[in-house]
Formats: C-alpha cells, sequence, structure tokens
C-alpha cells in the first residue's frame, strides 16, 4: 500500500500514463492512484486478435478491478470471462499484470475500508458543543431538547441497519466464493459488529433514537468494547450451519476465543476483547503463562512473552489464509472441469437430466 500512497502525492508516473496513447481511457482515468497502477508491463500474446487480451484490455480491466473490486465484476464489464483473465494471470512473462492486479484488489479493499469508516461514523455517537476555553465568560450554546423519535424514525433505524447487514452478508460471501480470504475476513468482522449493534439497539428502541446509539452498553461496557453477545453468537453458529449445508468454504472463528472475556450481567452475556498490549503483573498474561507466573517476570520478559505469541498468531494466521486459498483453488478447478464437460456434453447433443 505504500506505493499506493505515494501516487497521491507526487502522481508523476501517473500523469504521463493519462497522456500516452497506449492507455485507454475509462471511468478512472483522472484517478492518479489507478492510473499509477496502469504502468506495467502487459502480458505478451503470441496470436494478436481483436477481441483478445490486448495490453489496452489487460490495462482497462486493472482499472475495472481497483473500481469493483471483484473479478468476477470487471470481466463482466467488459463482457469478458473469468477464465481467460485467469489464464492470462498464470500465463509467462505476466509478472507485471499480476502485480498490478494484486495492487488494484489491495486499493479498493484499502478505499472500501475508508469508506466504510465514514458511512459508519454517524453510529459512534454525538460529538459535544465546541467550547472555546480561552474565554472565561465562554458557555456552550443551550440546545434544545431533542423530539422523541416516532414508531417510523425507530423503524428507518432498524432497517438501516438490517440494510447493512445483508450487504455485509452477501459482499463476504463473494469475496470468499472469489478466493479473495483476506477480504473476506475483514467482512465477516463487521457482520458481527453489526450483530452485536442489533442486540443492543433492541433493548433501547423505545428511547430516543440517538440516544439509543450513544447508550448501547451492558454491565459497564459500551458498544466498541463488546465483541460477542448471546444473541450475536447464536447467530454466528446459526449463518455456518447455513454455509456448511451450502458447500461454503470455512469461516475463521470470530471473534477469536482465545483473546475474550466472558461477562455476565442482568441483561445478558457478553464478551469484551483481552488488552493484548498490557504489561505488569495484574494484565491477563501471555498465552502459555498462568497469572501468577506473569505477575513474576520482568517488563522485558512480558514484552518478549507478548512477542513470541504475536508471531505464533501471525504464523497460524497466514497457515489459515494458505489452506483456504488452496482449498478454494481445488473447488474451483472441479467447479470449471463440470462446466467443461457440461459444455462438451450439450455441443455434442447430449441432455443431462439432473
Amino acid at each position: 500500500m505504500e506505493d499506493l500512497e505515494k501516487a497521491n502525492a507526487a502522481p508523476e508516473t501517473a500523469k504521463k500514463l493519462s497522456s500516452s496513447s497506449s492507455v485507454p481511457r475509462t471511468d478512472c482515468a483522472d484517478d492518479p492512484v489507478i492510473l499509477k497502477l496502469l504502468d506495467f508491463e502487459p502480458v505478451p500474446r503470441k496470436f494478436k486478435r481483436e477481441d483478445g487480451w490486448t495490453p489496452a484490455l489487460q490495462r482497462i480491466f486493472i482499472a475495472k478491478l481497483a473500481e469493483l473490486g471483484s473479478v468476477n465484476a470487471a470481466t463482466e464489464a467488459l463482457g469478458k470471462n473469468r477464465y481467460g483473465v485467469e489464464k492470462l494471470y498464470k500465463s509467462p512473462g505476466a509478472d507485471g499484470f499480476r502485480g498490478a492486479w494484486d495492487k488494484a484488489i489491495a486499493l479498493f479493499e484499502e478505499r472500501e475500508a475508508k469508506r466504510l469508516m465514514i458511512e459508519n461514523a454517524p453510529f459512534a455517537g454525538v460529538k459535544p458543543p465546541f467550547v472555546d476555553r480561552r474565554r472565561k465568560d465562554a458557555a456552550p450554546e443551550a440546545s434544545e431538547e431533542p423530539e422523541e423519535a416516532s414508531e417510523d424514525q425507530k423503524l428507518e433505524l432498524l432497517q438501516s441497519l438490517a440494510t447493512k447487514f445483508m450487504k455485509k452478508v452477501a459482499v463476504e460471501r463473494q469475496a470468499r466464493l472469489e478466493g479473495r480470504i483476506v477480504a473476506a475476513d475483514f467482512y465477516l468482522r463487521q457482520i458481527t459488529f453489526l450483530e452485536v449493534m442489533f442486540d443492543l439497539s433492541s433493548e433501547q428502541l423505545g428511547w430516543k433514537a440517538a440516544d439509543a446509539l450513544r447508550e448501547c452498553r451492558r454491565g459497564g461496557h459500551e458498544l466498541p468494547q463488546i465483541v460477542s453477545t448471546s444473541f450475536s453468537d447464536l447467530l454466528d453458529s446459526s449463518r455456518r450451519e447455513w454455509w456448511e449445508k451450502e458447500g461454503d468454504p470455512d469461516r475463521p472463528p470470530h471473534p477469536d476465543v482465545r483473546f475474550l472475556e466472558r461477562h455476565g450481567s442482568g441483561e445478558g452475556e457478553y464478551a469484551t476483547a483481552i488488552d493484548q498490549h498490557a504489561y505488569g503483573a495484574l494484565t491477563h498474561p501471555a498465552r502459555g503463562y498462568t497469572q501468577e507466573e506473569w505477575a513474576k517476570m520482568g517488563y522485558e520478559e512480558q514484552v518478549r512473552a507478548r512477542k513470541a505469541q504475536f508471531e505464533a498468531d501471525a504464523a497460524d494466521q497466514v497457515a489459515w489464509e494458505a489452506k483456504a486459498s488452496a482449498e478454494w483453488k481445488t473447488a474451483d478447478a472441479k467447479q470449471r472441469q463440470t462446466s467443461t464437460r457440461d459444455e462438451h456434453r450439450s455441443d455434442a447433443g447430449i441432455v443431462t437430466r439432473r
């Protein structure tokens, strides 16, 4: 992502590309970051065809991929099929194309994450009024008492949350089936957050809509601190059962039970995340240590223990992504074989009964 960020600050290459006749005009032609991605060596083709993957079409695909974040969507926008572009990706001399492909996906995911942060900003609470403390007589302006939210407004709140939830479920499954494991795992974390918000907001629907979101809490913990509830755990379990029935790929556990601290309250059970960056005798120990062992360790020892745990967790994540990617490739290959076989049977006039 460092290269993409530099393009914003000094898009000299992008300017050259935008004026070059070898780069086609697209909807993203004025985006310096995307133009930076198009500065790659196209995949050489043995045979030149007007409807083939020409250098210009390769660059249009990369631009569309950065814009849409989906291989299927990008190829459909060009009237092409996924199989052709994946074959191009694996061709000899495709190093530049593969690098641009990976950066395009990374750019889309970075921008999508920023967009979601902005989109969800209203749920973070209302900022207090600004007070100029340089003036002794300064005082916050009196604000009018907000009106009680109507039933329609409460319904709109629920509909808004439900719409965001269903969108996340859809894009998570699409990313998972396309083999974009990291993006799919990111969407899964957002789904869990929305489930927690559903549970806590439902208890407050008799209050003002703005207050309901500000006052979402349980047992003294606020919404951002709560990573799961009994209700969100139930939804997660149901969702995983559905995925299994559909033959979908496995998903990583979220939230990870190794990093949770369970709580109980009059409103129900819930869990918060354990602080993995705290040091001291009374802090939660690194994995593999008892509280007594942890209390006897010095600061440097605790730092090394935390680091060892982080490295082990990172290795586990890499292994998970590699396993998920390999399983996806195997399933995708089987699906292609089945599709090719059905096409051959269709061409031969054989009707397959299902």
